[in-house]
């Protein structure tokens, strides 16, 4: 019988026709005569695969591969995962390149043999698939390699081009790259069918290979450093087809982009499954061989196909039937997740059906991996063929693919490969960036679920991952490219074939691009998630390790389009990004050369904008992290304002950034080394990078942008070096999470600054600020110039005062630099006590605050906040000591021998009632500080600065007014003004930028001027209105009837005039407070800056710490121009208002110099006739304890306001702290002592001591007053104690007894009178403007003034109603009118700065009518000017002596009653003997041709005189106000109503004319 054939089974009845019908079935192998009931019968052998009608010989699956039993085909033989095959990808051109510089290494007279390499020609560049060779500098080649080995490589080199199928395959590569990218699949067939077919010139994405994204130029290939690798038997290592291997050496800091030019790869290979891409490093680098004791069986050893007839020729090669071989390593390190990830997320398929985003990258195209090196690191590429079916046909696809540009810092500085840093700060607050590198190698495996690799528990595809180096896979290069050409074809094919979708359907997989239903095509990205790349407890040690990390890419930013995780940040800015059409834009990058860069000069303005490098990139990223859930931590999109990262100020070098690495510990080279970068953080000499919502948006629970922005502004101030200014993040676009797709774009920019723009954020040296401060000064001085030359041009003034310079220079320095020095010791004795105290004594800031915390952990920031508020109440502790020492000092302790006998006994003490209402302003009106400040902080005050600054200035001035009201001394408001004087300075601070400052220090000084010279006086002169206002509405309402002079000054109805002294005192005032504050800015800036920490200033104010350094030489610089400034508005109140300032200003220096205490303020004797606010302020003279008193009391209020500020920053509650007690105990006892070390130390040094010694060097003579000043000659005097100092006979005991202070009286009653407009206190002159009129000439009559000081006699002389005539009154009016213009007083009135009029106010015409006068009166006219004229003379010619010494008029004169009663009240007048003669025999006339008017008048009837005229002017002879004849027209004078007459007119008159007869009775 004929048995069944091999490969088929025969049923019963099967005849030879029907023995080929039956084929054994699949995954079985029937022998020859195999029955039906036995085709199940022998299953395929493992290692094999049965397809139908197999045989007894069955296929053996390939190598490197193996089945499972009953195997049906060959898809069944899966590779062994031990079998590889190695392929060298690196391109021909480059291993030339390498070899070349071996050839040079090696031995230098071969070089020109091997330069051809190096030099290929455009001509040749057709032949290279991608690769240009550039010349240049090139790394020191340090390879040794025997001569044997150098020859071996020559010839494997050499032999390449001749190896099989290597010509073929490139032939085939440049036909597909002719055809274009969309028809690369079909190419494939074409090259396999023999490639006949007619090569096409369609359109295609060939000029994609032109741009950036195609073709590799193996840039700065010589800086890797390439080496071939050696054998074990020190011959050249070769892949599979005979290349040799090449490994590489990757510098700290540098990266290498590895670009893989996979499209020429059979597309059905996937990548883990047929072949795989491997990168080692370091150690693993060399090993081409495991050693043998990690040797595996093979599952399939070797097979002998024999003759493939014969079974029994056929099996295992002998001797390799147990054979080994190296696995596939798990050493090599884990790719980008982008690019090993296949498939779904967590799945090892693809889902074409229905893909997602994040699902997939596809491997066959253009491929980029860029590895960063963090260290330096060597490294070899290679791919590996994992399954023996296909390496043979499909390996040669790998061949040629892989190029390496290298990537550098070169434009950061001159440094060498310097580079801007990112510091990451230790915050647990914060969750870790997603990007951070790892701390320590370890292995893992992706297709395990992440599963962590140990020795015991390792897989073949646990793979490494390493912190020296960070791997990103470049997927806008693949995916997108996919996507590209995808748009081209479909393009190309428009009107043939129309996208479509099912219905229902949204997407749908083309070749893996999803086709979205409007016909737009996106890719799938593959995402990593949080829960499997955060590195939880990353800072160590439960967050208390490293302090801060060090990297040179963007933190944060991961899972980004074309950079995957890390975004390095000199490659991102210093590569020339090109856009290519309807492919991908990132935007653009201007690389200036540096011989066409324009940098910034501090020295040069015109230069106002820079010529450099700069960036406008978009990147589309994605949320790695679960954006959609909660976390425990704060993410970084859920920042507000935060800073998340910082920048360094330049570019730093590779070494600095090691030590601040993940990678630096005390072993390596360099060192570890934190303490330098987290120096530069706290002294703000980084730039931090603040990230918060965009203007307008407001932020709530679960949303999360859609748009980010990072801008950069730097200072080019070299052609090669760049300084980082300033880098802010913006958050735009929120939607809510649930909704959010995940993608986010990533805008980031830099620019360089212009000159203007540097100004402001402080980027100048200080030498040049320095420099710039004294322009400012310069310029402020000069339109204080203008302004006082407007002045001068413009003045009222009949005689200008002169201007002076150096003596105002000398007389207003002196007391505020002294005073103010020494006030502020014992402020800065607190600032640095303090914090020596709490910084040295850790029980204070060790000590828990609340005592719910007692006896537990102390959390570190607790550590702080007590720090912080502990010294924030020491500091409130001083303060309040500092004021009510200041309160004491102000209101010192009444010790009259009235008020002691009861004092045990008074309830009222008048010195606390101030005191106490001094420090209640002061705490109120600090609580208004506070709340001021608090305002600066927002960004309201920033954005309407100017506008808040004027009203803050007028908030600040009705403030001082109602303060001073409620004080009623401006001595006590003078503190209080000082302390809103630094608060004004210090939200001045608070401005945008340093232009906004400097114009809102020109407004303060323009609104000073306008203050000091216009506002002042017009606020006055409001207020001298007010009382006019109420008059009138009084009388418009009630009908007042018309009141006489006396009714009206009773009421207090007639206009009162205030002293222009006081004026000027108030004016001296202001200008103290004014001096005190800059005198006192410097210490307070300086304070600012030593507690940056704890006021936060920079960070609120949003300037960096060191830029309070400016502001402090900004207020040293500008002290010395204001002191000018200062000068030049002295001597514009003198033209302006007619003021004696200097005058003044000597004067209470002399009366300070000749004080009768050693502190001014405690003199018993004020001047009393000065208005009651301002007699304390007289009586310190303006002196340096004036200022002492503004300084400490100014630097105490101040201090309150800072320390509740520290405490506010803090969040500190100080009655809550346990140790609140025991601080302010401890803080008032060193106060105490430190105030009683002070006084004794003044004692010891002499301060403000009263000796002789000061009165001979310091006190004032008579010689250095003005001539207004000056008092007499020095004749000597029998009476006066002849044992006197060397400046004069008379000491201050002697200056100061009542003997003296009478006899000088006595003998110089005469030019008392002469020089009383300039003498007399303002109380004095206060009384007679209260009498209806100014005083402005007392030496012209020839009467003397009581020298009494009550007011009795005066109300009780003037207190009955004055009814002048006509005529009288006229003869007032023209007697004022003509004193005032002839009168030497005047220029006495503007000395003593009693003039409210200049002297162009007075015209040399008559006011009023012609007056006529009868013969007796005109006589008496005459007879009273022409004694006036003669007194006059005598003092003209100097004749004082004899003036002085005269005894008066005889007691035997002969005069009358009235005359004698008005000499008692206003005393004997002591005249000289020749003016005695001559007013004696005027008198005598005078009454003679009197009495004979008076005759002739009678015996005329009555009749009326024509008149005679007197200095040119006609009197009446009518005296009589009831005269009918008043109203006459032959130049009668018409009556008027009651005049007001001045102080000096109605004295005069009283004097020399006879009372007129009272009206009615009265």
């Amino acid at each position: 019988a004929i048995k069944c054939p091999d490969g088929y089974f025969c049923g019963h009845g099967t005849s030879p026709e029907s023995q080929f019908v039956n084929m054994c079935p699949k995954g079985f192998f029937c022998p020859e005569g195999t029955a039906a009931s036995g085709r199940n019968q022998f299953p395929c052998s493992a290692c094999h695969y049965c397809p139908e009608g197999t045989g007894i010989i069955q296929p053996r699956c390939p190598e490197g591969t193996s089945s499972d039993p009953k195997s049906d085909n060959i898809d069944q033989c899966l590779a062994d995962r031990i079998t590889f095959w190695r392929i060298q990808p690196l391109k021909r051109t480059l291993i030339d390149e390498a070899y070349a510089m071996l050839q040079v290494a090696f031995n230098a007279s071969n070089a020109n043999r091997r330069r051809s390499l190096l030099e290929m020609g455009p001509g040749s560049e057709d032949e290279r698939v991608g690769g240009v060779y550039e010349g240049g500098a090139r790394t020191k080649y340090d390879q040794v390699i025997s001569e044997e080995a150098m020859q071996r490589l020559g010839d494997t080199i050499s032999a390449m081009d001749t190896l099989p199928g290597r010509n073929e395959e490139m032939q085939r590569r440049r036909r597909l790259l002719q055809i274009g990218g969309a028809n690369i699949a079909a190419d494939l067939d074409i090259a396999a069918t023999g490639g006949n077919q007619q090569v096409s010139n369609s359109t295609g994405p060939a000029q994609f290979d032109a741009t950036y994204f195609g073709e590799c130029k193996g840039d700065n290939f010589a800086e890797l450093n390439p080496t071939f690798i050696m054998g074990a038997d020190g011959m050249p290592a070769t892949d599979i087809e005979g290349t040799p291997m090449v490994k590489y050496t990757l510098p700290r800091n540098y990266i290498a982009k590895i670009k893989l030019d996979f499209r020429f790869i059979d597309d059905f290979i996937r990548h883990g499954q047929q072949y795989e891409v491997s990168l080692f490093i370091d150690d693993r680098v060399n090993d081409m061989m495991c050693a043998e004791a990690d040797f595996e069986r093979v599952p399939c050893p070797p097979w002998n196909v024999g003759d493939s007839i014969n079974r029994k020729t056929m099996g295992i090669i002998p001797g390799r039937e147990f054979e080994e071989k190296c696995p596939k390593s798990t050493e090599a390190l884990e790719l980008p997740f982008w690019f090993a990830a296949n498939g779904l997320y967590r799945a090892t398929e693809h889902n074409v059906v229905k893909p997602k985003m994040g699902t997939y990258v596809w491997k066959r195209g253009l491929h980029e991996i860029n590895i960063g090196g963090l260290d330096e690191v060597s490294f070899r590429f290679e791919v590996r063929m994992l399954h023996g079916l296909y390496q043979n046909e499909t390996r040669r696809g790998f061949l040629d693919s892989m190029c390496v540009d290298t990537h550098y810092p070169e434009r950061g500085g001159k440094k060498d490969k310097a580079s801007f840093h990112f510091i990451l700060e230790n915050n647990n607050e914060l969750q870790v960036p997603l990007n951070v590198p790892f701390r320590e190698p370890f292995q893992r495996s992706l297709e395990l679920d992440y599963f962590l690799c140990t020795p015991t528990q390792m897989d073949p595809s646990c793979r490494f991952i390493y912190p020296t180096l960070t791997l990103d896979f470049n997927s806008t290069l693949a995916s997108e490219w996919k996507a590209y050409i995808k748009k081209i074809e479909l393009d190309a094919n428009v009107g043939a074939e129309t996208v479509t979708l099912p219905d229902g359907e949204e997407l749908e997989m083309t070749d893996d691009v999803i086709i979205n239903s409007d016909g737009s095509m996106n890719v799938p990205d593959v995402l990593e998630r949080e829960d499997d790349i955060l590195v939880r407890d990353y800072w160590g040690n439960g967050g208390q390790g490293r302090p801060l990390l060090a990297v040179d890419y963007l933190p944060f930013f991961s899972g980004c389009r074309g950079f995957d995780s890390h975004i390095y940040f000199h490659y991102l800015t210093e590569t020339s990004w090109t856009e290519v059409d309807n492919f991908v834009n990132y935007g653009e990058c201007k690389l200036i050369p540096v011989n066409e860069t324009v940098f910034i000069s501090q020295w040069a303005p015109q230069i106002a904008a820079a010529v450099a490098d700069s960036c406008e990139v978009e990147i589309k990223c994605f949320y790695e992290e679960s954006y959609k859930d909660a976390a425990a931590s704060t993410r970084w999109f859920e920042v507000e304002g935060d800073t998340l990262f910082h920048i360094t100020q330049e570019a730093e070098t590779r070494e600095k950034l090691f030590e601040a690495s993940v990678l630096s510990n005390d072993q390596s080279t360099p060192e570890v080394n934190t303490e330098d970068y987290a120096t530069a953080i706290k002294k703000q000499e980084t730039i931090p990078v603040k990230f918060s919502p965009a203007d307008g948006v407001e932020v709530t629970r679960g949303i999360i942008p859609t748009e980010i922005s990072i801008s950069m502004s730097y200072f080019q101030f070299s052609p090669f070096d760049k300084r980082m200014i300033q880098a802010e993040g913006e958050f735009g676009e929120y939607v809510n999470a649930k909704k959010h797709d995940g993608t986010y774009l990533l805008e980031i920019s830099t620019a360089a600054l212009g000159w203007f723009d540097l100004l402001n954020f402080f980027a100048f040296d200080y030498i040049f600020y320095i420099a710039l401060f004294h322009a400012l000064g310069m310029i402020s001085v000069a339109v204080v110039v203008a302004f006082w030359i407007f002045t001068r041009v413009f003045t009222t003034l009949k005689d200008p005062p002169r201007f002076r310079f150096m003596p105002y220079l000398r007389i207003m320095t002196q007391g505020p630099s002294q005073g103010i020095f020494l006030s502020m010791l014992p402020f800065f004795l607190a600032q640095t006590g303090v914090r020596m105290i709490i910084e040295s004594i850790t029980f204070f800031t060790q000590f828990p605050i609340s005592i719910d915390n007692f006896g537990r952990e102390i959390d570190p920031l607790i550590v702080t906040k007590a720090t912080n508020g502990r010294m924030a109440l020491c500091f409130l502790t001083v303060s309040c000591y500092i004021m009510t020492c200041t309160a004491e000092i102000l209101v010192p302790r009444i010790t009259e021998d009235s008020l002691e006998e009861d004092e045990d006994d008074s309830v009222f003490k008048p010195e606390v009632w101030k005191r106490s209402h001094y420090i209640l302003a002061n705490i109120l009106i600090n609580v208004t500080n506070v709340a001021l400040m608090e305002f600066s902080y927002t960004d309201t005050y920033g954005k309407y600065f100017f506008t808040v600054f004027l009203l803050m200035k007028v908030f600040h001035l009705i403030l001082e007014m109602n303060t001073e009201a409620f004080l009623g001394e401006v001595l006590l408001l003078t503190p209080i003004s000082v302390c809103l004087d630094q608060t004004s300075g210090l939200v001045t601070i608070a401005a945008d930028d340093f232009t906004d400052f400097t114009m809102g220090y020109y407004l303060e000084l323009i609104i000073g001027l306008i203050e000091f010279v216009y506002l002042d006086s017009f606020i006055a002169g409001v207020a001298k209105m007010v009382p006019k206002v109420k008059l009138a509405i009084q009388r418009a309402f009630s009908r007042l009837r018309r009141r006489t002079i006396s009714q009206q000054l009773l009421e207090g109805l007639v206009e009162e005039e205030d002293s222009v002294v006081e004026d000027l005192m108030g004016y001296l005032t202001a200008y103290g407070t004014a001096t005190a504050g800059l005198y006192m800015t410097p210490f307070f800036i300086y304070f600012y800056w030593d507690f940056n920490d704890q006021l936060q200033l920079s960070f609120l104010f949003g300037f960096r710490k060191k830029d309070l350094l400016i502001y402090l030489l900004f207020s040293l610089v500008i002290i010395p121009f204001q002191i000018v400034m200062d000068i030049f508005t002295f001597n514009i109140q003198e033209l302006f208002h007619g003021w004696k300032v200097y005058e003044y200003m000597k004067y209470a220096r002399y009366r300070y110099i000749n004080r009768t205490a050693r502190w001014k303020g405690l003199e018993k004797v004020y001047d009393e006739s000065i208005d009651y606010s301002l007699r304390t302020v007289d009586q310190m003279c303006f002196s340096s304890q004036f200022y002492f008193i503004l300084g400490l009391g100014g630097s105490g209020s101040f201090l309150f306001v800072l320390s509740l500020s520290m405490m506010l920053r803090a969040q500190y509650n100080m009655f809550e702290d346990i140790l609140f007690g025991l601080v302010v105990g401890v803080m008032i006892g060193l106060c105490v002592v430190t105030r009683k070390g002070a006084l004794l130390m003044a004692d010891i040094i002499g301060l403000w001591k009263i000796s002789a010694e000061q009165m001979e060097d310091g006190m004032i003579g008579e010689e250095d007053l003005p001539t207004e000043f000056q008092t007499f000659e020095k004749a000597k005097d029998t009476e006066r104690d002849t044992i006197g100092t060397g400046r004069g006979e008379f000491t201050m005991a002697d200056l100061t007894t009542d003997a003296f202070r009478r006899k000088f009286l006595e003998h110089n009653r005469m030019w008392l009178l002469e020089q009383l407009s300039e003498l007399l206190t303002p109380r004095t002159a206060k009384k007679f403007r209260k009498m209806g009129g100014n005083f402005k000439n007392l030496s012209g009559g020839g009467g003397g003034l009581s020298d009494s000081d009550s007011d009795g006699g005066e109300n009780e002389r003037f207190g009955e109603q004055v009814i002048l005539s006509d005529p009288s009154q006229a003869i007032m009016r023209q007697w004022c009118h003509e004193a005032s213009k002839r009168a030497r007083g005047k220029f006495a009135r503007r000395t003593a700065g009693l003039s409210e009029t200049s002297d162009s106010d007075i015209d040399s015409r008559p006011k009023w009518p012609v007056s006529r006068l009868n013969p007796g009166a005109a006589a008496l006219m005459k007879g009273w000017l022409a004694a006036t004229r003669a007194v006059r003379s005598a003092r003209s010619k100097g004749n004082r002596e004899a003036l002085s010494s005269s005894e008066g008029l005889s007691s035997g004169t002969d005069t009358d009653t009235d005359r004698s009663g008005a000499s008692r009240t206003w005393g004997t007048p002591v005249l000289h003997t020749a003016s005695q003669r001559t007013l004696l025999d005027w008198l005598s006339r005078a009454r003679a041709q009197v009495a004979a008017n008076t005759r002739r008048t009678e015996a005329e009837g009555g009749g009326r005189s024509g008149g005679i005229l007197v200095n040119d002017v006609q009197f009446s002879s009518s005296d009589d106000s009831s005269s009918g004849n008043s109203g006459s027209e032959d130049g009668g004078v018409r009556r008027q109503a009651v005049q007001n007459l001045s102080t000096g007119a109605k004295r005069a008159m009283r004097q020399w004319l006879p009372p007129p007869p009272l009206r009615g009775g009265t």
